[in-house]
């Protein structure tokens, strides 16, 4: 008798790092040294058919920029297909972006793949909807985006799936704000988040590396962008800065033109930078967001036990619930007292926190669980053929 097995697809290109993208890089790494019923259909990862690639050699020579576009998409769906057709024993197919589970349901309801349609689970990396995050950054952009379509889009991507999938209870909040009742009618199954533990570097030649006098070094890590909190981010840190002389912070990530940076000689951009010799050079890592799903960053974070302060929103109230010894704050004077709080301990106390915070990350956020979790959830998926009762909250 064959195995049920279940498909994992992704359309986009798996690499180090948050988002989807970086999520499946870690799970794949998790799975490596387990046997598993799960399948990773990745199209980047495989090459065209010799067809294929022929046909897309031909389509390139097309003089026609949008006949030439259209012919390149065609070819693109149909080595989709054939990615797809080559686990005919997927009973389930696990989708991490509202864009891949429309566009392989269309390819399923066109006809295109002759074989019935297996059941759809959908896992969103998005702190919000994704129709209002491209909404944002096309604002930044000063650009014209469809938003109702795109909308529109994400709905039926959640009506779509049988399941959805969270890395906690609360790290869809921003989407049952907007979307209550389509969301009560949906099953749910949740996964918690895992990564490999970070690098660790020498903070004292980390600090001689960055040109660090201070102290102590609050970092952040990511998007600079108004739902990830950077405009509150650079507000916190003016005040704690004009107070405080043995601080310095440390900022990651791609710099907006919308939301201008500090300016102030204790206030480092770094750009895009390894996470991890931000994180080792640091004492706090503060996320001010507005909404949060479960960033990956935060157990990184934890991993080499640097203290989390984050904003009380989405997934970060699920990580103080998991581990207390990450603060969870609601205003920015509550940020404020908070890191003050921190900063003021011994070192011996600040020690402690920080190992209790490294057992945190050990007992709950290690590859190990990450791959454990995913196995189970292949396994009883298989043998309960999506029950009600399987799908419970």
């Amino acid at each position: 008798m064959t195995m049920k097995r279940l498909g994992i697809f992704y359309s986009g290109e798996l690499k180090t790092g948050g988002g989807p993208s970086g999520y499946l890089y870690n799970l794949r790494e998790a799975l490596v040294n387990y046997p598993h019923q799960i399948d990773f259909i990745f199209p980047k990862e495989k090459k065209y058919s010799f067809l294929l690639q022929i046909l897309k050699k031909l389509a390139s020579c097309i003089p026609f920029r949008s006949i030439r576009h259209r012919v390149g998409w065609c070819l693109k769906k149909k080595h989709i297909v054939n990615c797809i057709n080559e686990y005919p024993d997927v009973f389930a197919i696990m989708f991490h972006s509202c864009t891949d589970i429309n566009l392989v349901n269309q390819l399923w309801k066109k006809h295109y793949i002759k074989r019935s349609q297996p059941k759809f689970l959908l896992m969103s990396h998005s702190p919000v909807l994704p129709a209002r995050e491209l909404q944002e950054q096309a604002d930044y952009h000063h650009e014209v985006i469809d938003f109702e379509r795109l909308k529109k889009d994400d709905i039926n991507a959640l009506l779509l799936a049988d399941v959805l999938v969270a890395p906690s209870q609360n790290a869809m909040n921003s989407y049952w704000k907007e979307l209550p009742v389509l969301l009560s009618e949906k099953k749910f199954r949740y996964i918690t988040t895992g990564c490999a533990p970070l690098k660790y570097y020498d903070k004292t030649i980390l600090r001689q590396k960055y040109n660090i006098k201070t102290k102590f070094v609050i970092c952040y890590v990511g998007r600079h962008w108004k739902v990830k909190g950077y405009d509150r981010l650079v507000h916190i840190a003016s005040h704690i800065l004009q107070k405080r002389s043995d601080v310095t912070f440390l900022i990651g990530g791609e710099q907006n033109p919308a939301i201008k940076p500090l300016s102030h000689p204790r206030w480092v951009e770094l750009g895009w930078v390894d996470s991890a010799e931000v994180f080792c050079c640091s004492d706090v890592f503060l996320m001010p967001n507005r909404e949060s799903y479960f960033d990956l960053v935060i157990p990184e974070a934890l991993s080499i036990g640097l203290k989390c302060v984050l904003s009380n929103v989405g997934g970060n109230i699920d990580f103080n619930r998991m581990c207390s010894n990450i603060g969870l704050f609601s205003s920015d004077a509550e940020a404020m007292e908070m890191i003050d709080a921190y900063l003021s301990l011994s070192e011996d106390e600040r020690n402690r926190v920080s190992e209790e915070l490294k057992e945190c990350y050990q007992n709950l956020f290690n590859l190990e669980k990450f791959a454990d979790s995913y196995i189970e959830l292949s396994e009883t998926l298989g043998k309960s053929n999506l029950s009600s009762t399987l799908l419970a909250v």
